[in-house]
């Protein structure tokens, strides 16, 4: 017999699988458009399905972003009977518009305005309640006006806006401790400065919108001035609105080496101003319910942030900041039409609109500055870039205070 052995053989071991290479960190992009003026006008507006109609042809664009900020310049509910006609100029937004909203790809509402709280304190938390059962956040208003609300978020990374109104309709105190509202001052400048700071330690970039100016008047360097102000106290972008129509954008360059833009006033959305064309300035007539008929007020400007924060970055850490801004026209019918048919917001186009730039560019008094910048936006899938914004000159005020 043939002797066995008793060694065995170790089996085979096969190869450890290469672990698969280590995840690249990519930096987070977030996209976000801040808009001007949506106004209750009526008859045309309040009609259900009109506002979402009048931003439908900016579906592409707002659809793409990670977060849209409107401006919402009325209040929620019916304009009581029997008001003086002073009061009639109250804008009542009906609750539907929270819905429509939310459905044009909308995200977030501001309410640090002169009419948020044209119906009172009912009005005003009437307009919250219905933004935040669409899931609009909302800046300026609700139960802690003054604290930066997120827009916009993406892996982890948000932006937030802090929301001041420098005006308001009637008695300030109807809407007290709802309404983020302070005259212009120190004391307020503290305030948001305050509000900046302490949204610096949870969000990746801070915007501050203010409600500031004059109707249907070009913003003078005071308000750059302040934007400058605000730049330094930490914001990574300024948005003002109130005047109705555009100004140019400039950019402040802050002690820490940053490239702030402050958009001095962004116009309108989807209002009924502007029906006539009759520039450069507003119609003034006895009957104060007369919107404006300065065509300028037709052309609105969105502003538009591609903000980057590198790898692992945490909350306090600059974020990169690429800003510019798109163009949109109301379309509106004919003077006698009004109430009957669609207003519309567009994108402008310097080719397909040339004819109406021409005719704006014979208005020597009005902002075609907007038309010539390297700033605007020209396709609505470009991202933002902007070189050669004008700069603020000159030295500039104090920072405010904290």
């Amino acid at each position: 017999a043939t002797p066995t052995s008793s060694a065995t053989t170790a089996p085979s071991t096969a190869p450890a699988p290469t672990p698969p290479p280590a995840a690249t960190a990519r930096a987070a992009e977030l996209r976000v458009l801040l808009t001007g003026d949506v106004i209750a006008h009526r008859p045309v507006l309040i009609h259900p399905g009109a506002l979402a109609r009048a931003l439908g042809p900016l579906a592409q664009l707002f659809g793409s972003a990670d977060g849209v900020l409107v401006n919402h310049e009325s209040s929620t509910g019916a304009t009581p009977a029997g008001r003086s006609r002073e009061a009639e100029l109250a804008y009542a937004a009906p609750p539907f518009w929270a819905s429509e909203l939310a459905g044009a790809h909308v995200s977030a509402i501001g309410l640090a305005n002169n009419h948020a709280c044209d119906l009172g304190r009912d009005g005003l938390l009437a307009t919250v309640a219905s933004a935040r059962a669409s899931r609009l956040a909302v800046v300026g208003g609700g139960e802690d006006p003054w604290r930066a609300q997120v827009i916009a978020s993406r892996d982890g990374h948000d932006v937030c806006a802090v929301a001041w109104s420098t005006l308001t309709n009637g008695d300030p105190r109807t809407c007290e401790g709802a309404l983020a509202f302070a005259p212009l001052g120190r004391v307020a400048e503290k305030k948001v400065g305050d509000a900046i700071a302490e949204a610096r330690t949870r969000c990746a970039a801070v915007v501050a919108v203010v409600h500031l100016g004059q109707e249907y008047k070009a913003q003078p360097p005071s308000v750059y001035a302040l934007g400058a102000r605000l730049a330094e106290a930490g914001a990574d972008a300024v948005v003002v609105h109130h005047p109705h129509i555009v100004s140019p954008l400039k950019t402040a360059t802050t002690s820490d080496g940053r490239h702030v833009p402050i958009f001095a006033s962004v116009g309108n959305l989807v209002t009924n101003q502007g029906y006539a064309w009759r520039p450069p300035n507003p119609v003034v007539l006895p009957d104060r319910l007369q919107v404006s008929a300065n065509a300028w007020t037709r052309v609105g400007m969105i502003a538009e942030l591609s903000v980057t924060s590198p790898p692992g970055a945490g909350p306090g850490t600059r974020p990169r900041v690429r800003y510019g801004y798109h163009l949109v026209w109301d379309d509106k019918p004919k003077l006698e039409k009004r109430g009957q048919e669609d207003i519309v917001a567009r994108l402008l186009s310097p080719e397909g609109d040339a004819e109406l730039m021409a005719r704006f560019a014979r208005d020597g008094e009005g902002p075609n500055a907007v038309f010539k910048s390297p700033c605007w936006i020209r396709d609505a899938k470009a991202t933002a870039t902007c070189e050669g914004a004008l700069e603020l000159r000159g030295p500039t005020a104090r920072a405010p205070r904290r």
